[in-house]
């Protein structure tokens, strides 16, 4: 499933959501809450995520009861640390690149792919990156010699899940939420 961001005329998504073309025939609108501590990790926090199918207006889209067809609102945990050590970010930016386990990785040895098998297109500079790009793209800066990759972002990685589950949801209820 590709998800494709869109803004239905006349709405506004919530600051952390988004409005999106599944790319199946269906859209939907992603909210999330949070953040709220986790009682039992001092270092993570708890965003609650779901996922409602809308029309193309951005409407919601209920089932032959009038119920809403929806996903039931998950926790979702963001590691503080990783955030702070620049790991991963929320929105999308430059994340440190962390080789697959037992890779050598130099400024004359960069992997062509990542420990999934993606592939990885590699420019290098002498300070840190400083252009936005894309999914796949990375960058050593030369001169300390440091790594990154470009991340969607862990919002971009909620939203993702979540419209996952709701295709789960109208594929297996051929439209209705099943409440």
């Amino acid at each position: 499933m590709t998800l494709t961001p869109y803004t239905p005329a006349g709405k506004t998504a919530p600051y952390r959501g988004g409005f999106y073309d599944m790319g199946t025939g269906a859209y939907c609108l992603v909210s999330v809450v949070g953040p709220t501590p986790d009682p039992n990790n001092a270092d993570a926090l708890i965003y609650y995520v779901m996922a409602e199918q809308v029309d193309s207006a951005g409407d919601a889209v209920t089932d032959a009861s009038g119920r809403i067809v929806q996903t039931e609102a998950l926790p979702k945990t963001v590691s503080k640390s990783g955030v702070g050590a620049k790991q991963h970010t929320m929105f999308p930016g430059w994340v440190q690149y962390i080789p697959a386990p037992n890779t050598t990785i130099a400024p004359d040895n960069l992997p062509a792919t990542d420990a999934n098998g993606n592939a990885l297109t590699w420019t290098s500079g002498t300070a840190d990156p400083s252009a936005t790009g894309t999914v796949g793209d990375c960058y050593c800066a030369t001169a300390t010699p440091s790594y990154w990759r470009w991340s969607e972002g862990q919002y971009r990685a909620m939203h993702e899940a979540m419209a996952k589950q709701l295709q789960a949801v109208i594929d297996a209820n051929s439209g209705t939420s099943g409440f």
